[in-house]
């Protein structure tokens, strides 16, 4: 294999084939193309890794904050449920409710 040549194996036409790209890196005492140079393919692997990690943890943010404001709504409908019900019986619930609007506010605002 001459020097001027990629050593790297890659599959193409269904069978292994060398690169067949220039190269121009050496790598122990290998020659290899830009694209399949050991130490730069890990550095892009790393950058790429990187980058999906920083896209992932921002779903995942973004589904805590939504099943947070899932949850305070829900506590709403509870509160108001509950309420109604009391208003029923006793008629001096509405501070519940108040309380319930002031819980949904502060979850909403610690978004």
């Amino acid at each position: 294999m001459p020097a001027e040549m990629c050593v790297q194996r890659v599959w193409r036409d269904h069978s292994h084939r060398t690169c067949g790209k220039a190269a121009r890196l050496e790598h122990n005492g290998e020659w290899y193309c830009e694209t399949h140079h050991p130490p730069t393919r890990v550095a892009k692997d790393a950058a790429k890794d990187a980058q999906r990690n920083a896209e992932w943890e921002a779903v995942r943010a973004f589904n805590r904050r939504w099943r947070d404001i899932v949850a305070a709504r829900e506590a709403v409908i509870q509160a108001a449920k509950e309420w109604g019900s009391a208003e029923e019986k006793d008629g001096e619930s509405a501070t519940d409710l108040a309380l319930a609007l002031v819980v949904l506010r502060e979850a909403e605002q610690a978004k």
